[in-house]
């Protein structure tokens, strides 16, 4: 029952989320045709006939059996999978890898594939230097290995790369619907996985190689398993739970310990009255469970870094992107990163460096207010109007489910107080937790109206307002909304020719230099080898061109070895692509014909060869 006190309460938390929504942005997601929609539903609320035919229906479906709840989780699955991969083919979206993040999973991907974190550092390691991988003194990704482990299968099956992560946005729907269904209804539970469908970067994520994707997926299984322990008490769930907690925690460390803090906790509070024999068990089970995946942590670790509990991600901030590994540093601007590669001195100075100088320089607190929120409001949530619930949602916090859901967005801010970015698809990782507390906004609301005649009224005006305002912000209904937010034609251009126009112009086997200079965009890197664990084994190989004398150096060592590889060169500013010859004749002739267009071995700017037209 609402007393007096908490109707109180409700105003002043529904005057602050009125007041959160309108810091947002002008209209902040309130466009004429959306209030219009809005009235509408409040009109279909008023009207008695109307009102109770959706009451009836939400009431349908607000309490299913325990099969009806399975099958309709499938049945979400199966719907966001297939909306996903349908938007998918209706925009036309780029099906390629693109950035430097897919890359690396990809490579990892196809290492784990073949039983391996890391092989031996290539003679040439210097032609396949880049983003995010370590070629020196190995060649190994830097990323924690769980999304790896998630898509090996797709390697072993030969399926499309963006095949699984598919799948695994069609769970992360699945299981997010079972559990808030558990802890709010069955409405409540369609409503939560339409409004993570209706996240854009959720969609962008569904068809790339990725790790939110994965941690999302790892995160909600570690509170449905959880709660499956609290229903039950069997130590298999706790097992289970272990195991997805050490999965998580190679898969995006801080992510994970925001859903595994929250439910170890929880776990603790309910065996207090537990005898200590039967504690020992439960809590030696979720060690022991997920140690398996932290030894494969530290197996990379010893085998990439050659140390325990340093891991390659560390080595490589340190080394790479320095003044940007987790917590705070004092801004130097003369600490430079540990390479000669002119792309990667660009990208640290246009995008890494002005992200460590306002997390040194600027106030954190500031920086949240400016920038963060308005990106988490933006981002984890289908229309900012639904910020007037947030605040709500406190009063409907009740039961350790609905605490250890929510409880999750506060450790994550948390923790990224201490990280220097805060980029938009981050946000899919910590959306259910914002969405769960909008849902639980709109039942504090009708709570407020228990003993009245218009709680049914204000209940399916809610039901209809979210579902409006999250289908309203779908593709279908609005056009500027595209999942793949960055085109090839703008942010791709040389990852659209290496993946699709390449192979329809080379003859195999080849070697294709890609020149780089200052102002190519840096955020696209073509010089990638993922379909091989071995450069060498690749149809295509893919290198730098670092000038005349370097560039000697990869034509002998191929002529010693595959003296059959032609050899290509693509210019990325110029967009202009050229054969020059069979590698075995390069070695031979390149002083002869190269030397008059090259220079040095920093020469990123020469001209257009003369073995061949560009």
């Amino acid at each position: 029952m609402f007393s007096a006190t908490r109707k109180v309460i409700a105003v002043v938390l529904a005057a602050a989320g009125i007041a959160l929504w309108l810091t947002t942005g002008e209209h902040a997601g309130a466009s004429p045709w959306r209030v219009v929609l809005l009235v509408v539903a409040a009109a279909v609320s008023l009207v008695p006939i109307t009102r109770d035919s959706i009451a009836w229906a939400l009431d349908h479906v607000r309490r299913p059996t325990d099969r009806a709840r399975r099958l309709t989780a499938l049945g979400v699955a199966i719907v966001a999978m297939g909306y996903i991969g349908l938007e998918a083919k209706l925009q036309d979206r780029d099906l390629i890898p693109k950035y430097h993040d897919e890359h690396m999973h990809m490579l990892q991907v196809r290492m784990l594939a073949h039983g391996k974190l890391w092989t031996a550092q290539h003679p040439l390691a210097d032609f396949f230097e880049t983003f995010h991988v370590f070629v020196k003194p190995v060649y190994a990704s830097i990323y924690f290995p769980g999304t790896a482990l998630m898509y090996v299968p797709s390697i072993w099956l030969h399926l499309p790369f963006w095949f699984l992560p598919l799948v695994v946005a069609g769970g992360c729907c699945a299981i997010l619907y079972l559990i808030v269904t558990q802890i709010c209804d069955g409405v409540a539970g369609l409503l939560a996985a339409l409004m993570l469908l209706s996240l854009r970067y959720f969609r962008y994520l569904a068809m790339m190689v990725m790790s939110h994707s994965v941690m999302l997926l790892l995160g909600l299984l570690i509170i449905w398993t959880w709660m499956r322990w609290r229903r039950e008490r069997k130590l298999r769930w706790a097992a289970l739970a272990g195991a997805l907690m050490g999965w998580a925690a190679i898969t995006r460390p801080v992510d994970a310990l925001c859903y595994s803090l929250p439910v170890g906790l929880a776990m603790l509070i309910e065996m207090r009255r537990d005898d200590w024999r039967k504690i020992g068990i439960t809590l030696s089970l979720l060690v022991v469970c997920a140690l398996p995946f932290l030894a494969v942590q530290v197996i990379q670790n010893i085998g990439v870094v050659g140390k325990p509990f340093t891991t390659p991600y560390r080595a490589y901030c340190d080394a790479y992107t320095p003044q940007m590994s987790f917590g705070f540093h004092d801004f130097d601007p003369n600490i430079r990163p540990q390479t000669n590669l002119q792309q990667r001195l660009d990208y640290y100075d246009h995008f890494t460096l002005p992200a460590a100088r306002e997390h040194a320089l600027v106030p954190t607190w500031k920086v949240w207010i400016a920038s963060r929120f308005p990106v988490l409001s933006k981002d984890a949530l289908p229309n900012r109007m639904l910020l007037i619930l947030l605040p709500l949602g406190l009063l409907a916090i009740r039961g350790l489910p609905r605490a250890v859901f929510v409880a999750v967005l506060p450790m994550y801010i948390a923790f990224y107080w201490f990280f220097a970015y805060l980029l938009p698809w981050y946000c899919v990782v910590i959306a259910p937790a914002i969405l769960v507390l909008v849902l639980l906004g709109a039942r504090a609301a009708a709570d407020v109206w228990r003993r009245t005649g218009a709680r049914r009224s204000v209940e399916v005006f809610l039901a209809l307002a979210i579902a409006t305002l999250t289908i309203s912000w779908l593709p279908e209904f609005n056009p500027a909304i595209l999942d793949d937010p960055y085109p090839w034609q703008t942010h791709g251009p040389s990852m659209w020719f290496s993946y699709v126009v390449l192979p329809q112009q080379v003859k195999t086997p080849a070697i294709v230099l890609f020149r780089y200079k200052t102002g190519d965009i840096i955020h696209e890197e073509p010089v990638y080898n993922i379909d091989v664990v071995n450069p060498d084994d690749a149809p295509i190989i893919r290198a730098h061109d670092l000038g005349v004398q370097r560039d000697r150096e990869l034509f002998e060592y191929y002529a010693k070895r595959q003296p059959e590889r032609m050899v290509y060169l693509y210019d990325r500013a110029t967009k202009q692509f050229a054969e020059l010859g069979r590698v075995s004749d390069l070695a031979r002739r390149l002083p002869a014909s190269r030397s008059a267009t090259s220079t040095s071995n920093s020469d990123h700017q020469r001209g257009p060869s003369s073995s061949g037209p560009m």
